[in-house]
């Protein structure tokens, strides 16, 4: 089975209850719904593609519980893109060869965890996009 003949269950949920609550993040109460978190979805995808993501490529992210998170893993998904986490716990010199092994074709990082990773890809041609820069 191919993985371009797996359901988009994301897009099914958004169909079938849009307004209902996707995500909730405990300590700030802030929630995405299924329509939302589709449609941020789809967003990041296009994002993804513009910066030359596409089917099999690797895209690697370092950050800690955030939506964000979330929506890449879909975008990945919708684009048959290899979705990569990575332990925001671990220093520099660990991610490092998990980034030479793995070659990711895009990073993408947020707060604090930017500069962890802008650091282990040194030297590396990889492009680094932050969940908190919105101009990207």
């Amino acid at each position: 089975m191919s993985i371009e003949s797996f359901p988009d269950l994301l897009a099914k949920n958004a169909d079938w209850a849009p307004g209902k609550t996707a995500l909730e993040e405990v300590l700030s109460g802030r929630s995405v719904t299924y329509g939302e978190l589709d449609d941020h979805a789809s967003r990041c995808a296009g994002m993804l593609r513009a910066n030359g993501v596409g089917v099999g490529d690797r895209v690697a992210v370092l950050c800690r519980n955030r939506f964000e998170f979330f929506e890449c893993l879909f975008a990945c998904v919708r684009l048959s893109a290899i979705f990569v986490p990575l332990n925001w716990r671990m220093p520099v010199p660990e991610l490092a060869p998990i980034l030479d092994q793995v070659k990711p074709a895009l990073c993408l990082a947020g707060g604090t965890e930017v500069e962890a990773l802008y650091d282990a890809l040194i030297g590396e041609p990889v492009p680094l996009v932050s969940f908190d820069d919105r101009s990207a």
